[in-house]
């Protein structure tokens, strides 16, 4: 279900972000660039909040309001600008070739460059920022912690995993269970940004 249902989401509020942020600017991007831009938007916007202090639920919140707020201000052109053409094709295929490994197992798994160690501090990344934000002060003395300290401690970029978190909050699900769809559709958008839209 979370390699169907998470690209869903996460494309329908990248979507609405990139409508929302092209009427701020008074721009017409061509369709393929909505989602990339949106994603740009959802990354600093969801990083920003949660540092400030905002929290979770705000994070969410925003999320949800921006996208509903763009396909609102798009709405009399949503036909022609939800057909994102060529890069929406690339983009579907680089997510196939994201999924496929997973799905070919037959079973519930990740992939990574370091399976063990890389995974398991991207899980612990998005799950601190869904339940307590960039605060480390409720941090435990675990392992898990010390790692969690560690990174926020660095700068380590973090956009993207208050994105995953707050889609993680928002589905309900873990991010165990978003990882693997969240980075997939990571690089399909990415894909969109590099395909021509002619």
């Amino acid at each position: 279900m979370a390699l169907a249902g998470l690209p869903l989401a996460f494309v329908v509020a990248t979507t609405g972000l990139g409508l929302l942020a092209e009427r701020i600017v008074a721009a017409r991007l061509p369709n393929g660039l909505l989602a990339p831009l949106g994603f740009c938007v959802a990354t600093t916007l969801l990083l920003s909040a949660l540092r400030l202090g905002a929290g979770p639920a705000v994070a969410g919140g925003l999320l949800v309001a921006g996208t509903v707020a763009g396909f609102a201000v798009a709405r009399s052109q949503l036909r022609e600008r939800l057909n994102p053409g060529w890069p929406g094709l690339a983009g579907l295929a680089i997510y196939g070739l994201y999924a496929a490994p997973v799905l070919l197992t037959g079973n519930w798994t990740w992939s990574g460059y370091n399976f063990l160690n890389d995974t398991a501090v991207q899980f612990l990344l998005i799950d601190h920022l869904g339940s307590a934000g960039t605060d480390i002060a409720s941090l435990p003395a675990t392992t898990g912690g010390v790692v969690v300290n560690a990174y926020l401690g660095t700068g380590y970029p973090l956009g993207t995993h208050a994105f995953a978190a707050t889609l993680s909050k928002l589905t309900g699900s873990g991010p165990e269970v978003i990882y693997q769809a969240y980075v997939g559709a990571m690089a399909a958008v990415a894909a969109n940004a590099w395909v021509p839209s002619g």
